[in-house]
């Protein structure tokens, strides 16, 4: 199995081949009747994606007017092709960052919302998962500001993600969404479950 968890991973898939693009699980256009109730298209808005990869769902985003968007990714080389392939998305931007600790780059309650698609996953591969899992998730909620949003994409069913979602400290809500997985016209995995899940936590707003 790939070590998905291992930064090195990636920068070697990614260096592989540089003008490549994968939508993990969903694309936006099945994501967006969900997105949609959360965000808003105010100049203010701040969205921020984490483990973005060289997926175009900021891309994505940035086009359907949410313009705000800051992704995040622990590959050097990722990173390097995603802000020249959307050089000219000047309010979107890209930076090397472990999403499993953020203090001294980000203050708390900075974004409106964050979409995580596949990276709680893919941490949950790694050594350290549990250890990992829990961090970037209290990372999320920190700067997530009061009312925000955090939206986990994953194949987990809420018995194997609602727990991970949960800590001493989050006191967000938690709902989920399924979605049907897209069909694949030469693909079926054997066995495989037929809807990913769309966790939504919402973190309580200031009174």
């Amino acid at each position: 199995m790939p070590d998905y968890g291992n930064p090195s991973y990636w920068d070697e898939r990614y260096a592989a081949d540089d003008s490549a693009s994968f939508d993990w699980y969903q694309p936006y256009d099945a994501l967006r009747p969900v997105l949609a109730p959360y965000l808003r298209k105010d100049d203010d808005f701040e969205i921020f994606i984490p483990g973005c990869g060289n997926s175009p769902l900021s891309a994505k985003l940035y086009e359907d007017g949410y313009m705000n968007i800051s992704n995040v990714d622990s590959s050097n080389v990722v990173i390097s092709q995603m802000a020249e392939r959307y050089s000219e998305y000047k309010e979107m931007d890209f930076s090397v960052l472990d999403a499993t600790r953020m203090e001294r780059e980000l203050p708390d309650e900075c974004f409106d919302a964050v979409i995580d698609k596949a990276l709680l996953d893919c941490l949950l591969c790694g050594d350290d998962s549990v250890k990992r899992v829990s961090a970037m998730v209290s990372e999320m909620y920190r700067i997530l500001k009061p009312g925000g949003t955090y939206f986990c994409v994953s194949y987990g069913t809420p018995s194997m993600r609602v727990g991970y979602l949960k800590g001493k400290h989050l006191d967000w809500a938690i709902d989920y969404k399924e979605l049907a997985k897209p069909k694949l016209e030469h693909f079926k995995e054997v066995g495989a479950a037929e809807t990913h899940f769309i966790y939504i936590c919402r973190k309580p707003a200031r009174a």
